[in-house]
């Protein structure tokens, strides 16, 4: 198992890495899976964030990745944020926790996630 960071500028509050070195490294490969984590999911705006370095680069994620993983628990559903990043359809796998409701899990599904884990 092999693990890259991007390097960049690390937001405080999120701790992701953004910027140009980040968005440099992103055009240059492709990964098999990308885990990525969210602010805001809603079956109507799609994924969001308020920060835009970090759309930026999460958008750039969801293109490099053959697979993409969606991290999120209950209390980010429902929401949006000001920058959107990416649609329910970029997202294969969504894990999130017991506090989603079905009818919420199956929602999303319609919405274009292709399968909800809840946990």
């Amino acid at each position: 198992l092999n693990v890259h960071t991007l390097g960049g500028r690390v937001r405080a509050r999120t701790f992701a890495e953004v910027d140009n070195w980040a968005i440099r490294a992103l055009s240059e490969i492709q990964v098999d899976v990308a885990f990525l984590g969210t602010n805001a999911i809603s079956s109507e705006r799609g994924l969001s964030t308020p920060d835009e370095s970090e759309a930026t680069v999460k958008r750039l994620m969801l293109s490099a990745a053959r697979r993409r993983v969606l991290l999120a628990d209950h209390t980010k559903h429902d929401r949006t944020s000001l920058y959107k990043y990416g649609n329910l359809s970029d997202i294969d796998l969504l894990i999130t926790d017991d506090g989603l409701s079905e009818q919420h899990a199956h929602r999303l599904e319609a919405a274009g996630v292709k399968q909800v884990v809840r946990t």
